[in-house]
């Protein structure tokens, strides 16, 4: 009887894709962990839709040949209907479940959402992020919106203190320029992942961010390299940077590896006076990636 109620404790909460991954992640989602219930979190005006909308055909037909209980959660625009709807889900969770996010596909404000709401509950919470076997040669993302603030995550402004942007780097450079553009900081501190895998070292350089940055008018800016496929998922890196920083206020944004957006998250924990942002495209590549790579873990709590 106690294996019985283990085993049906599960929950897996995922992000359904147009990438390869997304389904071949869920799949080995549900051979790693016995799953008693899916939660797919569904936006209601997705990119690539066509493509997305038959992985979650796929995804609920799977689950109901394997008894798998389905739900799915529409995601809007709205941020504080969003905020109030996964609230109101994870508060009917009860307090002995254990909870899978699989982030392969899943956006950044939905993770750092989920997180927040998670971090107020009782519930084991375990991160799982496949990458892709390669990315596509050409652009991946493109045309960025204008950065947005977190909701329940603006920091403390203190006023008198300049400003300091912390971006973990990815490859569309546009998104770097974005935030800058917008914020208008007096020092830039950029994270770049650390090593050639996928040719991050040349579609990722610092130079190309620096540049950015300069074009904007920054002439303060710090190139740093991090492992955000550590251990800690960049964690203790991040958290050094934040407290180095005590004469700014700082925002922080995450556009790189998406195992970063969970250490940033992490850090952020102990540095509430902080404000994240995420800059969402409004076009994703059809060809963004392929195939599935290896598999990263890491106990949120």
């Amino acid at each position: 009887m106690i294996c019985f109620m283990i085993m049906r404790n599960n929950i897996l909460f995922i992000c359904p894709s147009w990438e390869e991954r997304s389904q071949l992640g869920f799949e080995q989602d549900i051979k790693d962990i016995v799953v008693s219930k899916v939660i797919a979190l569904k936006k209601l005006k997705p990119i690539n839709g066509t493509e997305i909308s038959a992985c979650i055909d796929n995804t609920r037909n799977t689950c109901q040949k394997k008894g798998i209980i389905y739900e799915e959660l529409l995601w809007g625009e709205s941020p504080i209907d969003n905020a109030q709807v996964l609230s109101s889900l994870l508060e009917q969770l009860k307090a002995n479940n254990v909870l899978y996010l699989n982030i392969t596909t899943m956006p950044r404000d939905i993770i750092w959402t989920l997180l927040f709401f998670l971090n107020h509950s009782h519930n084991r919470v375990y991160i799982r992020y496949y990458q892709p076997k390669s990315y596509s040669g050409a652009w991946l993302s493109k045309e960025p919106y204008s950065p947005r603030l977190l909701l329940k995550h603006s920091g403390i402004i203190e006023l008198g203190k300049p400003l300091c942007i912390v971006i973990v780097t990815g490859f569309d450079i546009e998104r770097t320029r974005q935030i800058v553009s917008k914020f208008e900081p007096q020092k830039v501190i950029l994270c770049i992942q650390k090593g050639a895998q996928f040719h991050n070292d040349t579609r990722n350089g610092s130079n190309q961010h620096e540049l950015m940055c300069k074009s904007a008018g920054v002439s303060d800016i710090t190139s740093m390299e991090i492992d955000f496929y550590g251990e800690d998922f960049g964690e203790d890196a991040i958290n050094s940077v934040i407290s180095s920083l005590s004469d700014y206020n700082i925002i922080i944004s995450s556009f790189g590896p998406k195992p970063s957006a969970i250490g940033v998250y992490k850090a952020y924990q102990k540095h509430k006076e902080v404000a994240l942002c995420y800059v969402p495209c409004k076009e994703y590549n059809k060809d963004y990636c392929k195939g599935i790579g290896n598999l990263y873990t890491i106990d949120y709590k």
